[in-house]
């Protein structure tokens, strides 16, 4: 092509793609509505078909179809591949991801499920739930210096709370490395303390003629390992039941719980543990309620038959409180090994720097360990 044909091509190039802009540029200022609408348009075109199979997926679980909706999640995450986080479609891609980690590894197929955990890491390497799962997941699938890799920085970046703290404790005790859980247990009792039934109690009262429970949610108030008593009161007219929630995951011990009612002509009614119609996550033990790490411990007093003309007028919840360790925290402090490493530990502590402060955790975890 002679030269001077190719510079008119390109001014008419450049000259097309000047108009374009321009005419963009008058739309975008005169008729921003449309541009949006069309903006809009687009954007759902292309990230219809991603949407449609995460909501058959969807559809198909609550159907009980599991095996359709992985069908419909293996088509999603085709689609979505190549997401980066903050894309559009990052709202698609990390739901589906997510749900094809939890289906297989629900299924027992943890290869895959790590697979896909592994998946959505590279999508969102911040998501902790996640990072908990493929530590978990890896632990499971005798990967143990991956898993205390990660469930380490997991416990250091969380400062031991909750799930992961317990998390990183539980593979050091499956890898036998008792010291170092010790010393966890003791950095996390420093931190928040093992023991914490301070948080979200919940009285739920029922009055006659209302069909739904009324809620008052409390929180106890003293140190983070609470010895003493509870005692919380329900201003209510007519009450035909009340129901005392612990905290979920909560270890305690409760003393001699007691729910007195406050009757219209001024006297009372104690109601004790053997007056209970309904425990759930709580067991009958040395004249208390022993609850272990359950997740939805709760007690329930009907109102009893009261003299014609009585009418119940308020309640007080009484209850003895002593903190205990968790399941798993206590079995492993019984165990040979942990018995072994609390004492090694012990004696490290007593030995170096720092020993009253040590020594003191020490024996709260000691004290915990018998109560």
């Amino acid at each position: 092509m002679p030269l001077r044909r190719l510079l008119n091509v390109l001014r008419v190039i450049f000259l097309g793609v000047f108009i374009a802009a321009i005419g963009a540029r008058v739309a975008w200022t005169k008729y921003p509505e449309h541009v949006d609408k069309l903006d809009e348009w687009i954007v759902e075109a292309s990230q219809h078909e991603a949407r449609r199979e995460l909501q058959s997926a969807r559809k198909a679980q609550e159907d009980g179809e599991p095996e359709v909706a992985v069908e419909h999640l293996l088509n999603v995450a085709e689609v979505t591949e190549g997401i980066k986080r903050g894309d559009r479609l990052e709202s698609v891609r990390a739901p589906s991801l997510m749900a094809l980690r939890d289906h297989y590894h629900r299924t027992g197929d943890l290869e895959k499920a790590l697979e896909w955990a592994n998946q959505l890491h590279e999508l969102d390497e911040r998501n902790l739930p996640n990072e908990l799962a493929r530590a978990r997941l890896m632990g499971a699938l005798q990967m143990p210096e991956e898993s205390l890799a990660l469930l380490a920085w997991l416990n250091d970046l969380t400062q031991g709370q909750d799930e992961y703290g317990l998390a990183y404790f539980d593979q050091l005790v499956r890898a036998e490395q008792g010291k170092e859980a010790v010393e966890l247990l003791l950095q996390m009792e420093k931190a928040h303390g093992l023991t914490r039934p301070m948080k979200a109690w919940e009285i739920r009262y029922r009055q006659t003629g209302t069909p739904n429970p009324a809620a008052l949610t409390f929180d106890l108030k003293g140190e983070k390992s609470v010895r003493g008593g509870v005692e919380v009161e329900v201003a209510a007219d007519s009450l035909t039941d009340v129901r005392i929630d612990a905290p979920r995951g909560a270890s305690i011990f409760l003393q001699d719980p007691t729910l007195v009612l406050s009757l219209n002509d001024g006297s009372e009614v104690k109601l004790g543990l053997e007056d209970i119609t309904r425990l759930n996550h709580l067991n009958e033990a040395d004249g208390g309620l022993l609850c272990r790490s359950q997740q939805d411990p709760f007690m329930v007093w009907s109102a009893p038959e009261l003299p014609a003309g009585a009418v119940i007028t308020g309640a007080v919840f009484q209850a003895g409180l002593r903190p205990i360790l968790p399941e798993r925290l206590y079995e492993f402090l019984s165990s040979d090994l942990g018995t072994q490493s609390l004492q090694e530990v012990a004696a490290e502590h007593q030995a170096g720097a720092g020993t009253d402060i040590e020594h003191a955790r020490l024996l709260k975890l000691q004290e915990l360990l018998r109560g």
